[in-house]
C-alpha cells in the first residue's frame, strides 16, 4: 500500500472555479485534519497542484490511479456528466475491486445529483449510490470555519484512517490466502468471468437490423421532407407531418437501442474487475492463458464492432429536424444517450484489448528468451 499518494482527489475544475476554489480548499482541510489527527501527512493527488508544467497529465493521472489507495470523488451534477471524471471513477473501481479493495472508493456528495439511486439506469450513478458516500450538501452552505464543518472534516479524516487500517488488514489476509490456495483464486476469477460472459457477449451484439431500419427510414423521409420543402417553398403542414411520421417510425428503435446500450454498459462495468484480475493472474502464470480463450474471443468480436462504428457504420441522424417533432426529438435524444453509454463501455473494452495485446507480446518475448533458436 506504499505510494507517493495516499488519495486521488477527483473533481471538475468548473465546479471548483464557480465555487472560488472551494473544492481544492476542502481537500487541503481534510489533509490538514488527517495530519494533526494521525501524526502522518496525507498525500492527495490534486492535479492542479501535482502536475508540473509540460508533464503529460493523463499519464500522471493514470499512474496515480494505479497506486493511490483512496479515490475521493467530489460528486456534483457536473461530475457525473464529465467524461473524464467518469473515466477516472470507473478505472479506479475496476482496479480496486479486482484487488478486493472496493471500500477505498470514498465519494463526497457535494451537491445533490438527480437520479443518483441504486436502481438508476446509469450504472455510474447506481455505483455511487451503492457506495457509502459522505453527504456534504449541508456543510457546503456553511462557513468553512463553522464548528459543524470542522467536526465533519474531523470525522472524515478519522474515517480515512479507519479505512486505511482495514485495508492493511485485508491486504495481509489476502496475501496469506493467495499463498495458501492460489488455485481457489484462479477458480473464483475464471468462474465469475464465465458466469457474466454469455450475457455480456449477447449485449455486445447490437441488433444490426434495427440500425439498418433506422438509417433507411431516416434517409427516405429526410429526402421526402426536402422535396416537400422545395415544392411548397418553405414550412408547411405536409413538411411537418413528414418529420412527425419519422419520429413515430423510429421511436421504438431508439427505445430498444437505449435499453441495449444501458445493458451493455452495466455488464461491461460488472465484468471489468474480473477481467482485470484475470489479466494479472495470467501475467503471473502464463500457463493459465488457455482458460481465458472464450473471454479473448468475446473481446475480439467486440473490437470488430467498435472499429466498424469508428469507421462510420453507425446510426445516422441530424439534430436540426428535431425542432419539428417532439417524438423525433425524443428518439434522437435516446440515440445521443445510448452513444454516451456505448462509448464509455467501449473505452473499457478497448483497454482490455490493449492489455491482452501487451500480454501476448510479453509472453512471446519471454518464450524467445527461454527458448532461443
Amino acid at each position: 500500500m506504499d505510494s507517493e499518494y495516499e488519495a486521488f482527489w477527483s473533481y471538475t475544475h468548473e465546479d471548483d472555479d464557480r465555487m472560488s476554489g472551494y473544492v481544492r480548499r476542502l481537500a487541503q482541510q481534510i489533509a490538514n485534519e488527517y495530519a494533526v489527527s494521525s501524526g502522518n501527512d496525507l498525500q492527495i493527488f490534486l492535479d492542479r497542484n501535482s502536475l508540473s508544467w509540460g508533464e503529460a497529465w493523463r499519464t500522471k493521472i493514470g499512474d496515480a490511479l494505479g497506486t493511490a489507495p483512496f479515490f475521493i470523488a467530489v460528486v456534483t451534477p457536473k461530475f457525473v456528466k464529465s467524461p473524464e471524471c467518469r473515466r477516472e471513477l470507473l478505472t479506479f473501481v475496476g482496479e480496486s475491486t479486482s484487488r478486493g479493495f472496493a471500500k477505498l472508493l470514498l465519494p463526497i456528495l457535494l451537491i445533490n445529483v438527480p437520479d443518483m439511486r441504486e436502481d438508476s439506469d446509469d450504472e455510474v450513478l447506481a455505483l455511487l449510490a451503492r457506495t457509502q458516500y459522505v453527504d456534504w450538501t449541508k456543510y457546503r452552505l456553511m462557513g468553512e470555519g463553522a464548528p459543524e464543518v470542522l467536526t465533519a472534516v474531523n470525522q472524515l479524516a478519522l474515517r480515512i484512517m479507519q479505512l486505511q487500517e482495514e485495508a492493511q488488514a485485508d491486504l495481509r489476509s489476502r496475501e496469506q490466502t493467495e499463498e495458501q490456495d492460489e488455485q481457489a483464486t484462479v477458480d473464483q476469477v475464471i468462474g465469475e468471468i464465465n458466469t457474466l460472459l454469455p450475457d455480456w457477449v449477447n449485449a455486445v451484439d447490437f441488433d444490426p437490423v434495427a440500425r439498418r431500419q433506422w438509417n433507411a427510414a431516416w434517409a427516405e423521409l429526410t429526402q421526402r421532407a426536402s422535396r416537400v420543402y422545395r415544392q411548397q417553398r418553405g414550412l408547411s403542414g405536409q413538411f411537418l407531418s413528414v418529420w412527425a411520421k419519422l419520429g413515430s417510425e423510429i421511436a421504438p428503435l431508439s427505445d430498444k437501442r437505449l435499453n441495449e446500450a444501458r445493458n451493455y454498459h452495466r455488464l461491461t462495468i460488472a465484468l471489468d474487475p474480473h477481467v482485470t484480475a484475470a489479466i494479472r493472474l495470467v501475467e503471473r502464470e502464463p500457463r493459465l492463458t488457455p482458460l481465458l480463450a472464450d473471454l479473448r474471443y468475446g473481446i475480439s468480436e467486440a473490437m470488430l464492432s467498435i472499429r466498424a462504428t469508428d469507421e462510420g457504420s453507425g446510426w445516422t441522424f441530424d439534430d436540426d429536424p428535431t425542432q419539428y417533432s417532439s417524438k423525433l426529438r425524443q428518439a434522437v435524444q435516446n440515440l445521443h444517450n445510448s452513444e454516451h453509454f456505448v462509448a464509455e463501455a467501449n473505452d473499457i473494452v478497448s483497454q482490455w484489448d490493449a492489455r491482452f495485446e501487451a500480454l501476448g507480446a510479453y509472453q512471446s518475448e519471454q518464450h524467445e528468451i527461454e527458448n532461443p533458436a
